[in-house]
């Protein structure tokens, strides 16, 4: 399921911020909401959170001061329909849901629908009590490198807590992680430009985590095999394919440039000018991979600073930042 919030009325008309299954996200005044509005003092700090599941999403007040009003009726927990406008303070928003189902979305919820994490790493992160420590570097592209230990936090687990922000999405290369996908799978190949035999043969795939639910269970098998990449984006399925499949187009000598293993991708993304990354990488939210040199070593590439939302999970940060840019 694909849920937009956007601002119909209020300073920042036109701000809007993407869900989907699995996600949740709080707004308020207070820059550590999600969705941060810092513009309206009559907001509460974190006024009110949106949990997306696979049938619905739900709104909760969080004891705002002012209160939250969806459809001009006073709410403390309800599940939203999509084209409901939510009002609190100055601010009103509009909420699109693609997939909506509401009938079955109120059968789930009279048993409890919102999904716990299954995750007691994500558990702890969202409680503040995550521990491990991370490593900021802002590298050569500009870009920022995140790095952790796997063996402090498992990669399973930051990119079930990194989902709950972003989409997330996979590039797997199926033969060399050695892992078989079940035939329900939404995986797509994205060496389209190949025969269809030869795409099962040696096309890395993407694989949307809202859509497939195996997700978790390849992770072990195909870390530290330099065949597993996650991509954070608020992009469709089918936006995402399309500029992967541009992207890995042959080149003029007949090669494929390497986006879709962590040994060539690192050094792009860390490498390059910034004028000269991949188009691709403007829409994404993040980058996760195994290190080239040590695939106990998880770096996350972003475009904006997780400094606070990373101390706020728990994690304490290393102070050696160096800017590799400046080398």
């Amino acid at each position: 399921m694909r849920v937009v919030l956007e601002v119909v009325i209020g300073e920042k008309k036109g701000l809007s911020k993407t869900m989907r299954s699995g996600q949740q996200v709080s707004v308020g005044r207070s820059d550590w909401a999600d969705f941060a509005c810092t513009w309206d003092d009559r907001m509460s700090r974190e006024h009110f959170r949106i949990q997306v599941d696979d049938v619905a999403c739900k709104l909760t007040d969080l004891g705002s001061r002012n209160g939250t009003w969806v459809n001009d009726q006073p709410v403390k927990d309800v599940l939203l329909r999509s084209g409901d406008q939510i009002r609190c303070g100055n601010t009103a928003f509009r909420v699109q849901i693609e997939g909506d189902s509401p009938e079955l979305a109120q059968t789930i919820h009279d048993s409890g629908y919102v999904k716990a994490p299954k995750n007691s790493a994500v558990k702890a992160a969202l409680n503040g009590k995550l521990k491990g420590k991370f490593r900021h570097t802002i590298v050569h592209s500009g870009l920022n490198r995140w790095t952790f230990s796997a063996a402090e936090i498992s990669p399973c687990a930051l990119a079930e807590l990194l989902n709950r922000l972003w989409g997330l999405y996979f590039i797997i290369d199926v033969k060399r992680a050695g892992v078989t996908l079940p035939p329900e799978s939404t995986a797509a190949y994205l060496f389209d430009f190949l025969p269809a035999e030869s795409q099962k043969q040696i096309s890395p795939v993407l694989i949307s985590a809202s859509e497939d639910d195996c997700w978790m269970d390849f992770i072990p098998e195909a870390w530290g095999q330099d065949a597993l990449i996650f991509l954070f984006s608020p992009q469709s399925h089918e936006e995402l394919l399309a500029e992967l499949r541009q992207a890995s187009q042959p080149t003029r000598g007949g090669g494929v440039v390497g986006h879709c293993w962590p040994g060539v991708l690192t050094s792009i993304l860390s490498s390059s000018n910034a004028d000269h990354l991949p188009g691709y990488v403007s829409q994404l939210s993040g980058v996760m991979m195994e290190s080239a040199e040590d695939p106990d070593q998880i770096n996350l590439y972003t475009t904006q600073d997780l400094s606070k939302r990373l101390t706020l999970f728990g994690l304490k940060q290393i102070r050696d930042d160096v800017s590799e840019s400046t080398v």
